[in-house]
């Protein structure tokens, strides 16, 4: 799952990636925090935990995954 959110605090633009747990466990509600500002942006639940980034880190990390598969192996 991903969620994007604006921060009202910084107004910073947040993906939210759900990590969940291999075997499902409980579902508990967990605060999120803002990237850059460290505010509580939401609440969601998990039975894992969530990875928050900026949308700009969150590109920045896609363009790199996308060279990693253009690389030539010899």
């Amino acid at each position: 799952m991903k969620i994007e959110i604006k921060c009202q605090f910084c107004n910073t633009e947040n993906i939210i990636i759900n990590n969940v747990m291999f075997f499902a466990e409980e579902l508990r509600e967990t605060k999120v925090f803002c990237s850059m500002c460290d505010n509580e942006i939401i609440k969601l639940k998990t039975d894992g935990w969530f990875f928050v980034q900026s949308i700009e880190q969150y590109q920045i990390e896609q363009k790199i995954e996308q060279q990693k598969e253009n690389l030539k192996h010899f």
